[in-house]
């Protein structure tokens, strides 16, 4: 998978599908749709449109938490949170799409009747982030690493308030990549931006 992934910033006021469209332009190849207090059409509507975009930059389209959607459109996979719904039949449903799992402590990590059925994990929180309400509590280095020692081999991504200048330190974990939101979709120039993270990511 991708070292850099993106999810929408449904609280920021750049529009969803513009953040995406300049996320792709910047080289961005993985991309979560999270779309909060909407309506099921105008999630269609919406989910309809990154996967336009998407596909035009052959970028990977996860959903977000709507597992009816993820059947509907041509999305690659789909993404829960711990209260999200039943992984167990999002798996069976889904198939062979990819199936992501939200990881915010460690007893969840030891739970193999839920981390069995996903095939990576987003880890959780790394700082203190807006773009989530009721954050869970941050991760402290040794908890992390922790995790990621009953996940792996699984792809892991640490998510939560990370910027540009925690790269380097992120790095040090061994973890498949970073999971960004505000981010990027409050940049000033949201696909330099992007281009900045893939190349650090990459360096």
């Amino acid at each position: 998978m991708e070292k850099l992934y993106f999810i929408t910033n449904p609280y920021s006021s750049i529009p969803l599908i513009e953040q995406i469209t300049k996320v792709c332009e910047g080289g961005g190849k993985l991309i979560q749709l999270r779309m909060k207090d909407i309506s099921y059409e105008e999630g269609l509507n919406l989910a309809k449109e990154a996967r336009i975009i998407t596909k035009k930059f052959g970028a990977k389209l996860i959903m977000n938490d709507f597992i009816d959607l993820a059947n509907q459109i041509d999305v690659d996979g789909l993404h829960l949170g711990q209260s999200d719904g039943d992984i167990k039949e999002a798996r069976k449903l889904l198939g062979e799409k990819v199936l992501g799992l939200t990881i915010n402590d460690l007893s969840q990590s030891e739970n193999k009747d839920k981390t069995q059925y996903a095939d990576y994990f987003g880890v959780g929180p790394f700082r203190v982030t807006t773009t989530k309400k009721n954050l869970s509590t941050v991760l402290t280095p040794k908890i992390i690493n922790k995790i990621i020692e009953n996940l792996y081999p699984k792809p892991i991504y640490l998510i939560g308030g990370i910027e540009l200048n925690h790269i380097k330190e992120l790095k040090l974990y061994n973890i498949s990549g970073v999971a960004v939101s505000s981010a990027l979709s409050e940049a000033s120039d949201i696909t330099k931006t992007t281009q900045e993270f893939i190349d650090i990511l990459n360096a």
